[in-house]
């Protein structure tokens, strides 16, 4: 009777293991499927976006570039936009240096 009793419990843990396994499983596939379409959101936007070159004027950062093309508009997303567009650092910039901007 013991016997049975233990190979019940152990039955039990081990379908309660299989089942938390699964969920893990689960979770993992939803969290990479958000990824995914977060990712293909992201470059979609960038592929539809339109940009033009602009040539760093003496004395310039990109965060006055980034005033000048946003016309208004909050500049600190483009800012950075820019930045990782170009691979450079916000505040360095050489006067004469083509930048890409994108068009707002």
């Amino acid at each position: 009777m013991e016997m049975k009793l233990h190979a019940v419990k152990v039955k039990k843990a081990m379908e309660r293991k299989r089942m938390q396994e699964l969920a893990i499983k689960i979770i993992a596939s939803i969290a990479i499927c958000f990824t995914l379409i977060f990712a293909t959101v992201i470059a979609t936007q960038a592929i539809n976006k339109k940009y033009q070159t602009v040539i760093v004027k003496k004395g310039e950062t990109v965060w006055n570039i980034a005033h000048r093309v946003a016309e208004g508009k909050d500049v600190r997303g483009l800012v950075s936009e820019i930045s990782s567009v170009n691979g450079i650092d916000p505040d360095y910039v050489v006067s004469g240096q083509e930048i890409i901007v994108p068009i707002t």
